[in-house]
């Protein structure tokens, strides 16, 4: 299989500083790319001029946090594997970037073989226009690759979707609740203030039109190229790809998510599945994120029509739950029940679980591949949380669960052989079962607006 380097034209013999811009999967791609390129003995920086989340341990060798930018930072250091760089960490637990001028110097100085930097955020949606002060692109950049989520196609513009989504129609000349099409993206990609905005002249520039899974995003993807090469628009590449895919392909385990939204909602008295968050019913913020993650199918375990309709609209599988009151042991037997016969275990997600973001879910994933554990579960700033993966060794155990008791009284067993993934945001672990639950939530999203 082709690897990500090549792709993007990167020779092993020369020094390059790239910076990945735009939206729908730069931080995956920056990581893979950085994997790719120390399995071949290279010294690989991995930063940001912005922020992002801060890295999981498996996805670096070193990582380096200091305030103070000097070459200094890198005396008796040989630099070999991946280096993580940031400034600080913030209180929300993302990693704080380092000034473009401190990674110029730091290119010259050859300390590494390559630089790859995110040049500015998205908070997950899979596409925008940048903001006046982004993205923030070293001056020896040699590689842009501008990045656009082909899991925009066909929506509205929106929040939801769009990362700022007024600048967004300022630049395209388009209004808020337009549908997202091949046109729309193309003019993105060309206008100036648009995805390769700020780049560097004698930068060589590839869009990345990422998550290309189905046939929707890939005609699109090819419209897209042929609108680009009939107006004669200059690109050194494009590249039509799915992180999603290259990296369940080069995985010897897979996971089938099962979403559990079968619950009574007794102590909400309302269905709190269809509750809005950021105008979005809750389930279908967890629906998005775990249709677009690296799980190998998504079984949505329901009673109501109205949350399996929402479930539909992502691919999810939908498996009816007639009898609600035995408890979440039957919503339990049901998903692994319906759930691919290949799959090497089984990941428990919640439905109310507003926060929950593609990195949780391909984290515990990741973690889950590498290891081999029976079990991983997530932290949350210290406190125990969802989603939860269990190996396919524990589907009997899994089978025989009763009553309103889920997966957890299967721990006690598994001492020693579960794996704990830490995350410093405990906003991401949240769930709803009270209306002060609710209320905590409202307000926590209104603080990210």
């Amino acid at each position: 299989m082709e690897s990500f380097y090549s792709l993007i034209n990167i020779g092993i013999e020369k020094k390059e500083l790239v910076c990945l811009v735009g939206a729908g999967g730069k931080t995956s791609a920056m990581f893979r790319l950085a994997r790719e390129l120390s399995a071949k003995g290279k010294k690989v920086l991995a930063t940001t001029t912005t922020a992002i989340y801060y890295p999981e341990s498996e996805q670096y060798d070193e990582i380096l946090i200091s305030e103070k930018e000097s070459l200094d930072l890198f005396d008796n250091r040989n630099c070999s594997g991946i280096t993580v760089l940031g400034r600080s960490v913030s209180s929300d637990g993302k990693l704080l970037g380092v000034s473009p001028g401190f990674l110029d110097a730091l290119f010259n100085e050859e300390l590494f073989d390559y630089i790859l930097v995110e040049g500015d955020g998205s908070k997950g949606r899979p596409i925008k226009a940048p903001a006046e002060h982004e993205p923030v692109i070293p001056s020896c950049t040699t590689k842009v690759l501008g990045f656009i989520g082909l899991d925009s196609i066909g929506r509205k513009i929106c929040r939801e979707y769009v990362h700022r989504p007024e600048l967004f129609c300022s630049i395209i000349g388009c209004r808020e609740g337009d549908i997202i099409d091949s046109d729309i993206i193309s003019r993105l990609i060309v206008h100036r203030e648009g995805l390769f905005k700020a780049s560097p002249d004698f930068a060589k520039k590839y869009v990345i039109l990422n998550k290309a899974e189905g046939e929707e995003r890939r005609t699109a993807a090819s419209d897209i190229e042929r609108r680009l090469s009939d107006i004669g628009y200059k690109l050194s590449g494009i590249v039509i790809s799915s992180m999603k895919d290259l990296r369940l392909k080069n995985a010897v385990k897979s996971i089938s998510g099962i979403i559990l939204a079968s619950g009574l909602s007794r102590r909400m008295g309302a269905d709190k599945l269809l509750l809005p968050v950021g105008g979005v019913p809750v389930i279908e913020r967890v629906a998005a994120v775990a249709s677009k993650s690296s799980l190998l199918e998504v079984v949505l375990v329901c009673t109501s029509e109205s949350v399996a309709l929402i479930g539909r609209k992502y691919g999810a599988k939908i498996v009816e739950n007639n009898a609600p009151e035995l408890g979440q042991s039957h919503s339990i037997r049901l998903g692994v029940e319906n759930s691919s016969l290949s799959a090497d275990g089984f990941m428990f997600l919640v439905g109310d679980q507003p926060f929950i973001n593609e990195r949780i879910i391909n984290g515990l994933v990741d973690s889950f591949v590498t290891g081999s554990s029976s079990a991983v579960v997530p932290m949350y700033n210290g406190i125990r949380g969802n989603p939860v993966i269990f190996a396919a060794s524990q589907k009997d155990k899994l089978l025989n669960l009763s009553g309103d008791s889920g997966g957890r009284v299967l721990f006690e067993g598994l001492k020693g052989n579960i794996t704990t993934v830490c995350f410093a945001d405990g906003k991401l672990g949240l769930d709803i079962d009270t209306r002060e639950d609710y209320e905590k939530v409202m307000k926590l999203e209104d603080e990210n607006e």
